[in-house]
């Protein structure tokens, strides 16, 4: 007979925590340092593994810790087993930004961006002071709503690329991290699902919380 046969798991940001280990290794839970460790994500599963990837996206060092917990059934004769931590994983990265170095160009076609050497950018995506702008064939900046590979995207008046909420013609819209607009049930933050219409719009009325 198994005796446990669920897991426990908790998810920790450790930018303020120092630890000198870099090995998996037991947890003590009176430990001071880790007081300032924020706990994003607890959970109970069946399974062996675990996916955090919708709890860190916030670009921070990460460790997490697990033990072995009996069901209901069998809590009155089997101990939980004790918290073990795993390494620290960090996801802070250099932010990548891009051309930095040229200049917005207008013409009565539209605006361009000229490099230092007097040549300006080509056709299609291009990352600028940290915010990615579109071009077409000719070189101009697009602006508003773009069509690519069967992909909807929103470039606002300047041109910049949307990600995240945003309003537009009076309805609010969601795109992914990388720009491209949502449908249907979404989730934007662990546990809180809206639902986005077939035009990518905000249903109101229609939104969850589930446990996590």
């Amino acid at each position: 007979m198994k005796k446990a046969h669920e897991y426990q798991v908790k998810l920790y940001i450790a930018d303020n925590v120092e630890r000198e280990e870099d090995n998996w290794r037991k947890v003590d839970f009176d430990d001071e340092s880790l007081e300032e460790a924020e706990c994003v994500m607890t959970r109970s599963t069946g399974e062996t593994s675990c996916d955090f990837s919708a709890y860190m996206n916030d670009l921070h060092t990460y460790f997490f810790v697990v033990r072995a917990t009996p069901k209901v059934s069998e809590q009155a004769y089997v101990k939980a087993g004790s918290w073990t931590g795993s390494t620290d994983v960090d996801y802070r990265a250099k932010q990548v930004i891009g051309y930095t170095d040229g200049k917005w160009r207008n013409y009565l076609e539209g605006s361009r961006y000229q490099l230092v050497d007097g040549t300006y950018l080509e056709a299609g995506w291009q990352l600028i002071e940290a915010s990615w702008y579109l071009f077409d064939e000719q070189g101009y900046r697009l602006t508003g709503w773009q069509e690519r590979d069967g992909k909807k995207y929103y470039l606002g008046d300047s041109g910049q690329l949307a990600t995240g909420w945003f309003v537009w013609n009076e309805n609010w819209y969601y795109a992914d991290s990388d720009g491209v607009m949502q449908t249907g049930w979404i989730m934007t933050e662990p546990g809180k699902y809206y639902y986005m219409d077939e035009n990518g719009i905000w249903v109101e009325d229609k939104e969850k919380d589930v446990d996590v």
